[in-house]
């Protein structure tokens, strides 16, 4: 199902912390999947087999996907052609339960961003595609959105449309970070007077971003990691948007992805085209990275996605060669100080000081 496949996304169950979702593109190999050009794989960390626990798959790549936060069996996919799907676990079926419809009102370029947001008695999906439109929909019926915005960026007093998202992550359940193809990354709101208009952050990268994550700790929730093909991971404050980043400079090729750890406010990794997965922890030493491997040997093959378990115990990578590797933190890497927060603050600040 998976060889020759690029891991296009990785996400761990909320419900079932062995399970690890991972999706592909399509590939030129011959595969069971016949002419499924899209595959999400469910595996088992737990058990480790050679073989998922469900092999997902329909007709278009799959560029973004996760499991639904408060629905245990279902997991959503965004695919090339724009269109959304959702499967059912507890079915036999390994096609979708359902799809949205491509058209006008929905998405019709690849989706980039897909989740579940919201509490368990009110959530809803949030999807975002290549040519900036943010979506929200409804999990029981994804005939049509129930909101659409067109992201717009505000230059000069004035809003343009020319915008070509990458990423984005949301920073609540209005407020959103995006990185554009244009190297730039926008802060915007969903709802509000300036609903949809987004403002560019200063000092952006120097070439397309790939990822970008709020920090998950309520403390630095306006701590946000971006990585880019200019070979850099940076670490902004959205309080300080004019103020220079904190820039990681140890990979060795394009960054493909950056995560922040779930459980340590701190520890962050990034994924380089290289192969390299590198761990830095802001609090300790924000210049070079704490810890660095290379999961899938000396075979050349770059890495294009990484996650953090749940409980930021383990550590997931995917290469472009449908390969997901899975690594353990020790308990001296994944445990947190107690004024970890307070570290990575003071970090940001000398860096500000040092370029100043």
């Amino acid at each position: 199902w998976s060889r020759g496949r690029c891991v296009t996304a990785l996400d761990w169950s909320p419900h079932y912390q062995e399970l690890c979702l991972a999706a592909y593109a399509e590939s030129q190999q011959s595969h069971p999947g016949g002419d499924s050009d899209g595959v999400v794989c469910v595996w088992n960390a737990r058990y480790r087999c050679d073989s998922p626990e469900f092999a997902l798959h329909c007709q278009s790549p799959v560029t973004s996907a996760c499991f639904a936060t408060y629905q245990r069996c279902l997991i959503v996919g965004g695919t090339y052609s724009g269109q959304l799907v959702l499967w059912d676990t507890r079915t036999h079926r390994r096609t979708p339960v359902q799809r949205s419809t491509l058209g006008a009102q929905g998405h019709t370029e690849p989706c980039v961003f897909t989740r579940v947001l919201g509490t368990e008695r009110a959530n809803f999906l949030a999807t975002l595609s290549s040519d900036a439109r943010l979506c929200t929909w409804s999990l029981e019926s994804l005939t049509q959105p129930v909101e659409t915005c067109d992201l717009m960026l505000s230059a000069a007093g004035h809003s343009i449309r020319s915008l070509a998202a990458t990423c984005l992550d949301m920073l609540d359940g209005n407020r959103f970070v995006a990185g554009t193809e244009d190297a730039m990354l926008c802060v915007g709101c969903r709802h509000g007077v300036r609903a949809g208009v987004m403002t560019s952050l200063a000092a952006s990268h120097q070439a397309p971003v790939t990822s970008v994550a709020a920090n998950p700790s309520p403390d630095l929730s306006h701590v946000v990691l971006s990585s880019s093909m200019d070979w850099t991971a940076r670490v902004w404050s959205l309080r300080e948007p004019a103020e220079q980043p904190l820039a990681l400079e140890a990979a060795a090729d394009y960054v493909m992805d950056a995560r922040w750890s779930p459980a340590h406010p701190g520890l962050l990794c990034t994924a380089d085209a290289a192969g390299r997965l590198d761990l830095w922890s802001l609090g300790s030493d924000p210049e070079q990275p704490l810890a660095r491997c290379q999961p899938m040997g000396a075979s050349g093959a770059g890495l294009n996605r990484c996650c953090f378990n749940r409980t930021g115990c383990v550590l997931t990578a995917g290469d472009h060669l449908g390969r997901v590797a899975l690594l353990e933190l020790s308990e001296a890497l994944a445990s947190p100080r107690p004024d970890e927060a307070q570290l990575v603050l003071r970090a940001l600040h000398e860096a500000r000081q040092a370029r100043a």
